[in-house]
């Protein structure tokens, strides 16, 4: 059972994502219950979006209630023609087969035909016979065609009286079918199949955050509030030890000790996919060279994996930097911008300008394209790299700085000289990488009670912390509003988090009630956040009384760390 899917070697590696796990089994109680519930799934690639959906799917499996369905939409979105036959295959092959066998025989319309035949599913026969007959034709409708497709799920549920949770991974290449003349907006098009269905629920799933926030939070989107939607993060700390025991070790871990493991997380930031390359290189290391497991080492196997050839890290930094670059207008500026950055992360507008010589207006129009394409964001009118190892690799390769296997020590000591310097800053005292920590917290809220006094109250009472059904960063689509963290549920929450080196003043909290106004001004029903402003350094008194005056919850850095401690 998923044996082609799931192999066994990815299910021991798995690792946490209880909560959004719990998310998707919930889901399929609702579904059970006729009351379906659509899931979204987001976050950069490679950061474990397809495993969370296979560990689901064996579960889901595993109970027998629910029939799940596979397709990653990447390999199967080029033209409407070719688009419907795969994806009417795979429903029929996963209905069929459960992904105990290989789906070719399900992906080609001559044997599909015969395979729906053999069903004893009269809609699934009649559907691909409609598709058989419209391909006959010399021009065919391609939205008649999308409509087939897409209300086919219902109609086998209802038929064979089951229930089906579809999971749609890579979602948003599903664009790509707008290119025929006929189909303007194929999510248009979905969501009139799927708004009607009662017997299937659907999970999607991109690694294209910011054309997926479009999707499916922009209020002008067919798919807006149609979804829930979840944003996966890097691994915690705990949960990165966790898959560095698993990955060098056979026997949970013994011999690994604390110092180490921190390194490991250290240089990956929690990110799963670096994590493991980076652990099956030291392993290859202690195993091919006997080498001494130690932080040197770690070292040594991060620098090979972003700037050898034969590292898996260098190759995924270079698929993402030649993906996301290759279509666009003014390439070698774009590289300019981003190695300027590698160099000075943080910039602003006018900063960057000066770097790369150009206008201020040329300049915004690269550093808006990047964001886009989700490269960069920006934060406080300042620029960053999302992805800090991806920051690191193209501040190395764009200098054309590669090393062998087994390094000479003087050429290891001087990158790792640089790689201190500028990549390896502590996480933790990073802006970017704290919002993240601030939506894991919250995640764990959970109706926990604790003291009134870490939000900025003065009276020792308890308050009860909300349980959240969704807990993301927020970006508008225009670009022009981003909100750290925003929590929807019973209670809705909104988060700014300023993690600098100087205390907040009345203009900051002021910008970000402002900003929620005219969040809330956008949202087709007027929603009640709470606010709630978390200062690494404390507050002004005009900022505590503003915040005072209009029930702003405030936090310090060390309430942080102990509402983190007491919601474990």
């Amino acid at each position: 059972m998923l044996d082609y899917l799931y192999p066994i070697t990815q299910r021991k590696i798995f690792v946490n994502r209880s909560r959004e796990l719990a998310h998707i089994e919930h889901a399929e109680k609702q579904l059970l219950a006729e009351h379906p519930k659509n899931i979204s799934l987001f976050g950069l690639r490679r950061i474990g979006k397809t495993l969370l959906i296979k560990e689901s799917m064996r579960r889901i499996l595993t109970k027998k209630q629910t029939v799940p369905v596979y397709m990653n939409l990447e390999e199967i979105v080029s033209s409407p023609d070719f688009f419907v036959v795969k994806y009417v295959g795979y429903l029929a092959y996963w209905f069929s087969e459960n992904g105990s066998n290989p789906a070719d025989e399900y992906l080609e319309l001559t044997s599909l035909i015969s395979k729906a035949g053999k069903s004893g599913c009269k809609s699934l026969f009649d559907t691909v016979l409609m598709i058989n007959t419209e391909f006959g034709k010399t021009f065919r409708d391609h939205n008649y065609l999308l409509n087939l497709a897409f209300n086919l799920p219902e109609k086998i549920a209802m038929e064979l009286d089951i229930k089906m949770m579809i999971f749609l991974d890579e979602f948003q290449v599903l664009d790509i079918l707008s290119s025929s003349p006929q189909v303007k907006n194929p999510f248009s098009l979905f969501r009139n199949a799927v708004q009607n269905q009662n017997n299937t629920a659907y999970v999607i799933a991109g690694s294209m955050i910011s054309k997926m926030e479009q999707i499916l939070l922009s209020h002008k989107e067919p798919l807006f509030l149609q979804f829930d939607t979840t944003k996966l993060e890097y691994f915690t700390r705990e949960d990165t030890y966790e898959l560095t025991k698993k990955l060098i070790t056979r026997n949970s871990g013994n011999g690994i000790s604390k110092e180490i493991l921190e390194e490991i997380y250290r240089h990956s930031r929690g990110h799963p996919f670096y994590t493991t390359a980076l652990c099956e290189r030291i392993k290859y290391y202690i195993e091919e060279y006997e080498h001494k497991l130690n932080k040197e080492l770690v070292t040594q196997a991060f620098l090979f994996e972003l700037l050898s050839s034969g590292g898996r890290i260098h190759e995924f930094c270079r698929y993402m930097y030649d993906i996301s670059l290759e279509r666009a207008r003014g390439y070698g500026m774009l590289k300019t911008v981003l190695l300027s950055l590698a160099e000075h992360d943080g910039m602003t507008l006018s900063e960057t300008s000066r770097v790369i010589g150009r206008k201020p207006a040329s300049t915004s129009k690269y550093l808006k394209w990047l964001v886009e394409v989700d490269l960069i964001r920006k934060k406080d009118n300042r620029y960053y790299f999302l992805d800090p190892v991806l920051c690191a690799w193209v501040g190395f390769t764009q200098k054309e700085i590669e090393i062998e296997e087994v390094p000479q020590k003087i050429v290891l000591d001087s990158l790792v000289s640089k790689l201190e310097e500028k990549y390896l800053r502590l996480s933790n005292e990073l802006g970017v990488a704290k919002e993240s920590q601030i939506r894991e917290i919250m995640s764990g809220f959970e109706n926990q009670e604790i003291d009134r006094r870490l939000f900025g109250y003065k009276r020792d009472t308890k308050i009860k912390l909300p349980e959240f059904d969704m807990v993301s960063d927020y970006h508008s689509a225009d670009g022009q509003i981003e909100i750290d963290v925003l929590a929807e549920g019973l209670e809705n929450w909104a988060v700014e988090v300023k993690w600098k080196n100087k205390a907040t003043t009345i203009k900051d909290v002021k910008r970000f009630f402002v900003k929620m106004e005219k969040i809330a001004e956008d949202m087709p029903k007027k929603k009640a956040y709470q606010l709630w402003f978390i200062s690494k350094n404390g507050f002004t008194k005009s900022a505590l009384g503003f915040c005072r005056t209009n029930d702003i919850m405030t936090s310090s850095k060390d309430d942080v760390e102990e509402i983190a401690k007491r919601t474990r």
